[in-house]
């Protein structure tokens, strides 16, 4: 992965900004390039929180050694998962059905698919 820990906090505050949803809104605290928590010195770890509420966050941990567009799928996925755990709500909700969208690479992109017909592409970072 090759992007900085700058345009980390860019790309995951897009994908929080697409996760956020009515009264909940999430913003990223931090970006750890190689946390001494994590095992593996090649791993970053993004922190996030509650706009409204500082106190709730969750982390997202993702491999700097896999392609960029691979990383952002990746880090979507994951945040969107302890988001998902958090609200107890589809974010970002797939048009036409009631689940979340599920966040993977086609075509070279990191996108936005509704995992059930592969419909409703939409890019994860626009």
């Amino acid at each position: 992965m090759a992007l900085t820990p700058d345009e980390i906090f860019l790309v995951a505050q897009a994908i929080l900004d697409r996760l956020s949803h009515d009264d909940t809104h999430w913003t990223v605290a931090s970006v750890d390039f190689s946390p001494k928590s994590m095992p593996d010195p090649r791993v970053m770890l993004v922190q996030v929180g509650k706009v409204s509420d500082p106190s709730c966050t969750v982390g997202s941990s993702s491999s700097q050694t896999i392609p960029t567009q691979q990383a952002i799928a990746q880090l979507a996925s994951s945040l969107q998962d302890e988001v998902i755990e958090t609200v107890r709500m589809a974010v970002p909700e797939c048009s036409g059905h009631r689940h979340p969208m599920s966040a993977r690479v086609e075509d070279g992109q990191a996108v936005w698919v509704c995992p059930v017909d592969g419909s409703a592409e939409e890019a994860i970072i626009g």
